[in-house]
């Protein structure tokens, strides 16, 4: 089977358009441009919806309005992904064939339709459903790609989501345990060099995002 593809993207790389498309100085660079916008453009649009599902971007959005709107931009992205692809296949076939990080890009596309098959209709073909419902559905947030450990164990789930969350809750912690020694260090070891100390630790909490 493997013989059989080998011989099968060989000819293909021989064949007449696809040694034009190689040899060409710029109709070859022209399709590989195409081709990496349509992947940006793909993955972005897939990225933006995922994260609507999610609840974490645009949330005075719909999921219907979103997942409609960037409809047509997905599917552009993938007609230049796909189509630009091909063509940037067929020309250096052989190489291709040899190289482990295409065949693992394609099982990750392969898996991308898996996706789309899965949830087409419990997701994005029942956007009206998601709206409707008081709070996003699982099974909207795992379309979306989101891991949820709550139900095993919600502190790994705290800092493998947020750890930035998880350090500000050790600041907190570090606040109400060390404030009182700071105090004390005012007192006895004078008042400007406990005032620095304390004014640089209330610095620290004020930089922190979580605040």
């Amino acid at each position: 089977m493997s013989n059989a593809i080998f011989e099968f993207f060989k000819w293909l790389q021989y064949t007449a358009p696809m040694t034009a498309l190689r040899e060409s100085g710029l109709t070859y660079p022209i399709v590989m441009t195409l081709h990496l916008t349509g992947m940006g453009l793909f993955g972005g649009m897939i990225a933006i919806t995922d994260l609507r599902l999610l609840g974490w971007v645009m949330k005075g959005s719909s999921i219907t309005d979103v997942v409609h709107q960037l409809r047509i931009w997905k599917q552009i992205g993938f007609i230049l992904t796909v189509g630009c692809g091909a063509m940037l296949l067929g020309a250096k076939a052989e190489l291709y064939y040899h190289n482990p990080f295409y065949w693992t890009k394609m099982a990750f596309l392969a898996l991308v339709g898996v996706h789309a098959l899965v949830f087409h209709r419990s997701v994005y073909g029942n956007t009206a459903a998601l709206d409707s419902a008081p709070k996003i559905p699982r099974v909207a947030k795992v379309a979306g790609g989101e891991t949820d450990f709550r139900d095993s164990g919600g502190d790994i789930e705290f800092v493998a989501r947020c750890p930035q969350r998880y350090r500000c809750s050790q600041l907190r912690l570090y606040r109400g345990r060390r404030r009182p020694g700071l105090r004390g260090l005012s007192r006895n070891a004078g008042a400007g060099e406990g005032a620095r100390a304390t004014r640089a630790v209330i610095s620290s909490e004020r930089r922190s995002s979580c605040w």
